[in-house]
């Protein structure tokens, strides 16, 4: 396992919005660096969740019963769309060291980003992750990648929300609200037409 370019392709994912580096640009907006680690902590353990989830739901759904991947991926939209409405509602109620997003969304979130499932298919080299040993590897080394960038969007959050009043701020949810919205309208059309 000496060809590790395959992790520049996952920096490059994870650098690029999706519903979990909006979370954590919120997040960042709304409370300390030292309280939002653990938003970074979960965003690992929805990822590790999902990939895991994910390498033994692929090979076996696809050969077996491809329709309930189109649930899931419909499933995993529509939470993504719910989120976007919470982030809009929220945008009214901007409190200081209070986060809009729970644990518990964040770990959705990350569970259902179809990230995990491109890193699965089509990033990770195949002969990386049928083995458990190889597999292990692959995971450290995403988390390795993972805990710095996600730090990164809490960073720039954490940057917006000094430079901006609570007007700008309320702005920034808003257009937050719409990308993810857009990422399940984006997520609900792919299903539908394949």
């Amino acid at each position: 396992m000496s060809d590790y370019s395959y992790l520049f392709s996952v920096a490059l994912l994870l650098l690029t919005p999706g519903p979990t580096n909006t979370l954590l640009f919120v997040v960042g907006t709304e409370i300390p660096w030292y309280q939002g680690i653990r938003f970074i902590g979960v965003e690992v353990a929805g990822y590790l969740t999902a990939l895991i989830l994910w390498r033994y739901l692929v090979v076996f759904l696809n050969n077996t019963a491809p329709s309930i991947l189109l649930v899931i991926k419909i499933v995993s939209a529509l939470f993504i769309f719910y989120l976007a409405t919470k982030v809009w509602r929220s945008a009214k109620k901007i409190k200081q060291n209070q986060p809009s997003i729970r644990l518990g969304a964040m770990y959705f979130a990350t569970l259902l980003n179809p990230k995990a499932l491109i890193f699965i298919s089509a990033i990770f080299p195949f002969s990386h992750i049928v083995e458990p040993e190889t597999f292990s590897i692959v995971l450290f080394q995403f988390v390795a990648v993972l805990i710095p960038i996600g730090a990164l969007w809490m960073a720039l959050g954490a940057k917006f929300a000094v430079l901006m009043e609570t007007e700008a701020r309320v702005v920034a949810y808003r257009v937050t609200s719409i990308v993810l919205g857009g990422f399940s309208l984006y997520a609900i059309k792919s299903v539908l037409i394949q």
